[in-house]
């Protein structure tokens, strides 16, 4: 939704072509009632794009959601999802909180598969980061249940995903194969394995551990996979980042402090390379080189 605002990038300047799902990030859940509601109505549903009218009759849909909707006429293999929670409104206990009750979770499924209904998507993304607790661990695996029931209950096929984590602290919480029998695909955050909050510098997607550095590969792709070895291959989708991290260091695995942002490319002061020990790319700044 940033986009819309700072540089004018439009859901109709979407490549559809290139995908077989978009999910639209983040719904809120209210966490006294357990509701899930937009986020920003502004941008989801109030905004008008070029081709918008301002002489239709009765309450219509504009914003990025109409957008996605006209995208799918255009493109009617793309699929589209409402991804529910995300980092922020995990953190501020949102997800939890209004997932610790059976009431709460009940309203959650009601109220995620009507925006679902009323609002022309194709199914639910839940992203909870992280349950921390059995407990918790439980309450996701009993909504996911519910908002399979209530979808299925629509009469038509509608696709239920999650967010999945890449950390073996956080995958070891999981109830997998409770989650595994609600959900048409996992998506793996296969990203952010590095960045301001590390003590080193390190590779922020790499595939593997690297044996020369170990330090610069906290985590990696291929143990999480290994975690994850219960899930059959079809269903694991593998996130990558459209974006970096930068640190002020003497090199990957070295103690870091959090750099600024930065621009790409030669004129930015950056060139791109790759590290073939853990088949990671990085960007090195040419003050280093």
């Amino acid at each position: 939704m940033k986009g819309i605002y700072g540089r004018n990038f439009t859901v109709q300047d979407i490549d559809a072509d290139l995908f077989t799902h978009i999910l639209y990030a983040f719904a809120d859940i209210d966490p006294n009632t357990g509701e899930v509601r937009l986020s920003d109505p502004e941008a989801d549903v109030h905004k008008r794009f070029g081709t918008d009218s301002w002489n239709d009759l009765g309450h219509n849909v504009y914003g990025c959601i109409n957008q996605l909707w006209q995208l799918k006429r255009k493109h009617r293999r793309l699929k589209t999802l409402l991804s529910i929670g995300g980092w922020t409104y995990s953190q501020n206990e949102n997800f939890s909180n209004g997932c610790n009750s059976a009431i709460k979770r009940e309203n959650f499924a009601i109220t995620a598969t009507n925006l679902v209904k009323n609002l022309g998507f194709d199914g639910l993304d839940l992203d909870w980061e992280y349950p921390k607790s059995s407990a918790e661990a439980a309450n996701l695996v009993d909504v996911l249940a519910r908002c399979r029931r209530h979808l299925n209950r629509l009469g038509t096929s509608y696709e239920l995903s999650t967010a999945a984590p890449c950390g073996p602290a956080n995958i070891a919480k999981l109830d997998i194969p409770g989650m595994d029998k609600h959900l048409d695909f996992w998506n793996l955050m296969a990203y952010d394995f590095a960045g301001s909050w590390s003590a080193n510098a390190g590779h922020q997607s790499n595939i593997h551990v690297s044996s020369r550095n170990p330090k610069s590969t906290e985590f990696s792709l291929d143990t999480a996979l290994n975690l994850y070895s219960s899930v059959p291959a079809r269903k694991l989708v593998i996130g990558m980042p459209l974006y970096g991290r930068s640190f002020i260091t003497d090199g990957p695995g070295m103690p870091a402090q959090q750099d600024n942002q930065g621009r790409f490319g030669e004129n930015g002061g950056t060139r791109f390379v790759t590290e073939s020990a853990c088949k990671s790319p990085l960007v090195v700044a040419f003050l280093s080189i």
